[in-house]
């Protein structure tokens, strides 16, 4: 049986390889926690509209990360 909470490492050419995971924790502690707790009260709409700039913001800041590693900024 296994666990929803587990998540295989990823398998290449037969060799385990590592996740990075630099790039998502450099977004997320950029982000505002506002965007992920509801507020109290909020409708549904305005909790699409928060999840949607929550998205916007992150793929963002992902794309952010990755030219300023290839600029060399990113330490």
């Amino acid at each position: 049986m296994s666990s929803m909470m587990t998540t295989p490492a990823p398998v290449v050419g037969g060799a385990v390889v590592g996740i990075d995971v630099a790039p998502l924790a450099w977004a997320l502690e950029r982000m505002t926690p506002a965007l992920w707790v509801p507020a109290p009260g909020e409708s549904p709409e305005e909790a699409e509209a928060r999840r949607l700039a929550a998205e916007d913001i992150l793929d963002d800041l992902l794309n952010e990360y990755t030219a300023d590693e290839y600029a060399g900024a990113v330490a």
